[in-house]
């Protein structure tokens, strides 16, 4: 069974080039330091951007749940500027095709709001696009980057 996607998701070309906008923007960010802020807030401001993020969904419904992964700075959300890399990170992993086809869509602001819920939970970040340019954020700063980048 496939969910339904959502009503203003972006065609999967649009996805790919933004995806690899954001992917140029966190190489040069990563390679410039965190000292150079107008880059940073240029990638943040993109991923802020998006209206949704992806995730690999974990669970069954009614209870389901972004993947999450424990990294060496704390557990971490997986999330994807793409449907396409939501899948192709699923099947990476080993994920069974049918349940590759059922990703998570969620608002990149609905996110942001539950990002205290997230750190209560233990979570410590959200990594994006782990497998491609794999850059996070804390949890208890997506707030602060996303009203800094989005003003």
């Amino acid at each position: 069974m496939t969910q339904p996607s959502p009503p203003n998701l972006p065609d999967a070309g649009s996805q790919r080039s933004l995806s690899e906008d954001i992917d140029r923007l966190s190489a040069a960010a990563e390679h410039a330091g965190p000292a150079d802020v107008e880059l940073q807030d240029a990638l943040w401001s993109a991923v802020h951007g998006l209206e949704y993020w992806f995730f690999i969904p974990r669970g069954e419904p009614p209870v389901v749940q972004p993947m999450a992964i424990v990294l060496e700075q704390g557990p971490m959300l997986l999330a994807f500027t793409s449907l396409e890399r939501a899948r192709e990170a699923a099947t990476r992993m080993g994920i069974p095709a049918e349940q590759t086809r059922r990703m998570l869509a969620m608002p990149s602001a609905g996110v942001v709001g539950l990002a205290d819920d997230y750190a209560q939970m233990g979570l410590y970040g959200v990594m994006f696009d782990s497998g491609w340019s794999g850059f996070f954020a804390p949890v208890a700063d997506l707030k602060a980057i996303r009203d800094r980048v989005l003003r």
